[in-house]
Parts: structure tokens; sequence; C-alpha cells
């Protein structure tokens, strides 16, 4: 298990919250972020989640062959609070590796690789292999954000 650190501070506020997410995110995109991950990492399955700047709201929003209720949800809150990758075994299952996906100083959501095998240890080789992946993805959610205020604002100053 690796050690917690304290919560980043200066977050960006500008993050939307998960429902905007949604509404601008491609599901595809993300579909498609949970697939590689999976496949990179060779594991039983995997997550990606949303969640808000001081991560009080967390939404799953893609994943493969994964039961959220496998593990316990505080291991995402911990991901995205220490803003650091958390690796546990969950007594009776899997191995989890959440990854918590930067923007600039913005956590902007936790990647969640899992395996079924209790064997598994997830090392700093994998968080090194799934990291560029999961900050390519919050970058695009913030991009998709951005584009979805300007497009608010071009729409305004029309009406």
């Amino acid at each position: 298990m690796m050690a917690a650190a304290e919560p980043v501070q200066g977050r960006d506020t500008s993050v939307p919250d998960p429902e905007t997410t949604m509404a601008i995110a491609d599901a595809a995109f993300l579909q498609s972020t949970v697939e590689q991950a999976t496949l990179l990492l060779r594991a039983s399955g995997s997550a990606f989640y949303v969640c808000t700047p001081n991560s009080e709201e967390m939404m799953l929003v893609a994943s493969r062959s994964v039961d959220p209720a496998s593990y316990d949800p505080q291991i995402l809150e911990r991901a995205c609070l220490a803003a650091e990758s958390v690796s546990v075994l969950v007594s009776g299952g899997p191995v989890v590796l959440a990854v918590p996906c930067f923007f600039r100083d913005s956590v902007m959501g936790v990647l969640v690789v899992v395996d079924d095998d209790p064997q598994r240890v997830f090392d700093e080789h994998d968080i090194a292999t799934i990291r560029p992946l999961a900050d390519l993805t919050a970058a695009v959610l913030h991009q998709a954000g951005r584009l979805k205020r300007m497009t608010a604002v071009s729409y305004t100053h029309l009406t």
C-alpha cells in the first residue's frame, strides 16, 4: 500500500462538476480510456470516475469488467484528496490501483484498475505506465469543459 499525502492546495475551481463533464465529454473516449488501462496493465478491468475539485462528489462514467461494489469508495477519495496513487488488496476482493488524473494542479478524476488475482502487486512501473493515460484523459475533460463554457458565452452574445 502506498502512503497518502496531504491534500493539494490551490486547486483549479473551474473544473466542471461530474454531470456537466458527462454532458460534454465523449463517452466513447472515456470508454476507450478504461479499455486501454485494462490492456496496458493486463488487468481484469478498470473504471474512470470524475470528481469535483474538493472530491465532494465522484461519479462513475466508464468501466470495463469492474464491480464498483467490490472495493471501498474511500480508495477513490484517498487518491483524489491525497493526489497520489493508491494500491490496495481488498479483503476477499480484487487488487485495486487508483490513479488520480491531473490537469495542471487539479485532480479531474480517478482511473481505477482492478485485478482479480490476489497475488498481483501494482508497483511504480504500473503507475508510470498508466499515468500518461490518466493525465491525457484529465486534459481532454478540461478542454471539453472549456469548450462548453466558450460555447455558452458565444451563444449568450448571439441571443
